[in-house]
């Protein structure tokens, strides 16, 4: 590609375009010379974040988020995959927030969940960030996930088997529905986004075990 960084404005956020030859230390630098061209633009703005062009780990994606927060003041509220169908899917949930649709039914967290915290809600609760591993969210409803999980989520903490737990992508090592448990012994959470689905995904209780699954169009689980 021409350029190392091309830095592209979306609807929703920023798109970096990012050359998947040079070593990421050298992306890393070019990344922070754009941005530190511009910190008066996007100083103490809140987007979300796209990367397109180079597949990046867990780690790397941290810690370009972290240089463009020191180096802007700004939030990244997420980080989305760049695709048609999830960047529809935000949309819709997004619209439904900003119109006060869903906040009358439930909770509205903006913000990713790190490790050690722990978010509880006694109804629904729609998160615009990521739960990032060590993270938990309990629910007596709903959890909705605008981004991606990686920690865990206990949904129907009342014995709600209908709740459901939604999200981006789901990569996380415990999800809970009532009485009903799913351990995923077999991914490591956290890893470098080489996601076998593009779609969003929900997890529901099914018997007594939990079943996740593509969401192929909107849905409304409030």
């Amino acid at each position: 590609m021409a350029l190392p960084v091309i830095v592209k404005s979306t609807k929703r956020g920023i798109l970096l375009v990012l050359d998947d030859t040079i070593p990421f230390k050298e992306l890393l630098d070019n990344i922070q010379s754009k941005f530190e061209a511009a910190k008066e633009f996007y100083k103490n703005a809140q987007f979300s974040l796209c990367f397109s062009g180079r597949v990046l780990s867990f780690e790397e994606e941290k810690a370009i988020i972290q240089m463009i927060t020191d180096t802007c003041q700004a939030e990244i509220l997420c980080v989305m995959e760049e695709n048609e169908l999830v960047d529809t899917y935000i949309t819709q949930k997004l619209e439904q927030i900003q119109n006060n649709k869903l906040l009358k039914y439930g909770n509205f967290h903006k913000g990713d969940i790190h490790s050690g915290q722990t978010l509880e809600c006694e109804h629904s609760v729609i998160i615009i960030g990521s739960i990032f591993p060590g993270g938990k969210v309990i629910s007596k409803g709903n959890i909705i996930v605008i981004g991606t999980l990686y920690g865990y989520a206990y949904a129907g903490v009342s014995g709600k088997r209908d709740a459901k737990i939604c999200a981006l992508h789901i990569d996380s090592t415990q999800l809970r529905i009532a009485d009903c448990t799913f351990r995923n012994t077999g991914v490591t959470a956290g890893s470098a986004r080489n996601h076998t689905t593009k779609l969003p995904q929900m997890a529901r209780a099914k018997e007594k075990t939990i079943v996740i699954e593509p969401i192929k169009g909107y849905f409304d689980v409030i």
